[in-house]
């Protein structure tokens, strides 16, 4: 197999640095409607890769708040007494999740659209749902087939940021409260270059996207040349992108 030569990366306001791009939609179900179709149109997946519940006590929150939000979980989603994970920060409150089937992904957020607008705090609000994309594949432009040369196998395996992501393993994690929709991706475009070809695609993807790409944070990775690894020079003159596909329907 000839190794790529390069590659072109996009990380967009990352969950890592606390970030993700806000949705424009406040309901859990239209953003992620919004983003079913973007999976439809533009990817070769329809379930997440992981699907996580998390209910946040913090001191502005009603415990009945938390009560009822426990209570119809387990009832809605089998939610077990203890929870998968516990954090705990003391006076600031306590974040509680539960990992479910991917399968209960549409009840998971039924049950936020049942719990109706909540007090936002520092963590969000009192109730949330993360879906992950991980090892996500991209469609071609005529939406047959998917886009060559994605997967960590041509790029070395190379570790991106340190935490667990790989080049050419594109992902991202749609986080939904009752309050706020945010969608954070790291895409990995397998084009070696930043020629017209990649910016016609990236414009088919903002198409289709519920959130506007930022100009910033692209990067054009590129084989040294004993063929060892892949360095990375970010891009600048990035062009104009277009509007989200929620954005070209308001």
């Amino acid at each position: 197999m000839t190794q790529r030569t390069g590659l072109v990366s996009y990380d967009g306001l990352p969950v890592s640095s606390g970030g993700g791009h806000g949705m424009g939609v406040t309901r859990p179900l239209k953003a992620w409607v919004a983003f079913q179709n973007f999976l439809a149109a533009c990817t070769m997946a329809s379930t997440p890769t992981a699907t996580t519940v998390a209910i946040h006590p913090t001191p502005t929150v009603d415990p009945r708040v938390i009560d009822t939000l426990k209570e119809s979980g387990r009832f809605l989603l089998g939610l077990s007494a203890s929870p998968d994970r516990s954090d705990d920060w003391q006076n600031s409150g306590s974040s509680q999740s539960w990992q479910i089937a991917n399968s209960k992904a549409a009840q998971a957020i039924n049950w936020l659209e049942l719990a109706g607008r909540q007090q936002k705090h520092w963590l969000g609000g009192p109730a949330e749902v993360s879906l992950d994309f991980v090892g996500l594949r991209l469609r071609s432009l005529d939406g047959q087939s998917e886009v060559p040369f994605q997967g960590g196998d041509n790029y070395l395996n190379q570790s991106y940021n340190g935490y667990g992501v790989i080049l050419g393993e594109s992902r991202c994690r749609l986080r939904l409260m009752t309050n706020r929709c945010t969608l954070s991706m790291i895409l990995f475009l397998p084009f070696e270059r930043p020629d017209q070809d990649l910016w016609e695609y990236v414009g088919f993807l903002q198409s289709q996207l519920p959130i506007s790409l930022s100009q910033l944070h692209w990067s054009n990775w590129l084989l040294v040349k004993k063929g060892t690894a892949y360095l990375n020079r970010r891009l600048k003159d990035v062009p104009q992108l277009g509007k989200s596909f929620c954005e070209a329907n308001e």
